[in-house]
């Protein structure tokens, strides 16, 4: 049986969905299934590491970004469906703005956020625009709807009724274990060099306000000046001009806070290894993958108390309240960096992993494909 996925998310710089996409790939390729994958350009350490797993990969062989270019791109995706005539087509970043014609097999897509409708203060009017209507043609020719947790299925269900009569399935994202990732092989010299052995403060992600991260930069510096010490270290995309300027002014003010920028997923794993405590304190996340890799080093997390972060973690999170305002939000954040709990409890964090176990995840997506 063939299914041809969809890996442009892992082209070049893997965002949140590309690794979704890749941890899946890596148990797909264990069962009988003939993947094939179409990218837009294959430069990527995952993308090497699937390329060495004999995986056939497809390219269109321009980085692609804006919209414009992206209908390019599934004018490729479109060709190749119809000359490989698979029995399923997978679309892990969930917008498909083509109909795929002369593709008879099944399309299946994946859900993992409703932002655009649910926390428009977020996004442009014509992103917004745009994701409203090519959400709703993608639905027209969906056959299965993949979502990351049922939040995600509950908001997507309401604005889109129409989802309601699809297959569906919750597949929520997985996690490697320690063990999978490579050992001691582990981080550059940079990140080793400058972390190993010192107290500190993480944040890994997106540097976007809807992550939260102006929050974090203002209860930092509150924190700083009302006597706190333990170092900040942040990692992840610029996104945002003034939230660049923002961690900038930060790092001029304070030589111990340190900007890595996007990381390797091995600088990740290492940061997330020495950390102290990681900082999670985001306005609207679908599913929040970055929380569950810090507890896989038995961490200290404090994080807003988004419902999301409840349904995956349940109460090994240490929550701070969105409810009243900025100012009270960033007084409440800054006082749990003072007062957070070092000692976690293990039990409790393995209880909430073993949800998220790549073999058993992997083995459920290969009975719905199979099964279907």
């Amino acid at each position: 049986m063939k299914i041809v996925i969809d890996a442009r998310t892992l082209g070049s710089k893997p965002s949140g969905v590309g690794i979704y996409t890749f941890n899946y790939i890596k148990e797909l390729i264990k069962t009988s299934l003939h993947i094939i994958l179409l990218t837009d350009i294959a430069g990527s350490e995952e993308m090497a590491f699937l390329e060495a797993a004999h995986i056939e990969i497809r390219q269109f062989g321009v980085s692609t970004y804006r919209s414009v270019q992206v209908l390019g791109y599934f004018g490729f995706v479109k060709k190749q469906l119809r000359e490989i005539q698979p029995e399923y087509f997978w679309e892990p970043n969930f917008l498909i703005p083509r109909r795929l014609s002369g593709y008879k097999g099944d399309v299946m897509i994946t859900i993992h956020d409703m932002f655009p409708v649910t926390h428009r203060q977020f996004f442009r009017w014509k992103y917004r625009w745009y994701f409203k209507v090519m959400l709703k043609k993608t639905l027209g020719y969906t056959d299965i709807i993949l979502y990351d947790s049922r939040e995600t299925k509950k908001a997507a269900e309401r604005f889109y009724p129409e989802a309601r009569k699809k297959r569906n399935y919750v597949q929520y994202v997985m996690l490697p274990w320690r063990d999978q990732e490579g050992g001691e092989d582990r981080g550059d010299d940079r990140v080793l060099k400058e972390t190993g052995g010192k107290e500190y403060f993480l944040y890994v992600g997106n540097m976007e306000k809807r992550k939260g991260v102006d929050i974090l930069l203002e209860a930092y510096e509150k924190y700083r000046k009302e006597g706190g010490t333990i170092p900040l270290v942040l990692a992840g995309k610029r996104r945002e001009a003034d939230i660049d300027k923002r961690i900038q002014r930060l790092v001029d003010r304070y030589r111990e806070v340190t900007y890595y920028g996007y990381v390797s997923d091995k600088d990740k794993q290492a940061l997330y290894e020495g950390c102290t405590c990681f900082l999670f304190p985001s306005m609207a996340e679908g599913f929040g993958i970055c929380v569950l890799e810090a507890m896989n080093y038995y961490k200290p997390i404090i994080a807003s108390d988004l419902s999301i972060f409840k349904e995956i973690a349940g109460e090994c999170l240490q929550y701070f309240p969105l409810q009243g305002g900025r100012d009270r939000q960033i007084h409440q954040m800054s006082q749990k960096m003072f007062q957070f709990r070092r000692e976690i409890d293990k039990k409790a964090y393995d209880q909430v992993m073993e949800r998220y176990d790549p073999e058993r995840l992997g083995r459920e997506l290969a009975q719905i494909i199979e099964c279907v």
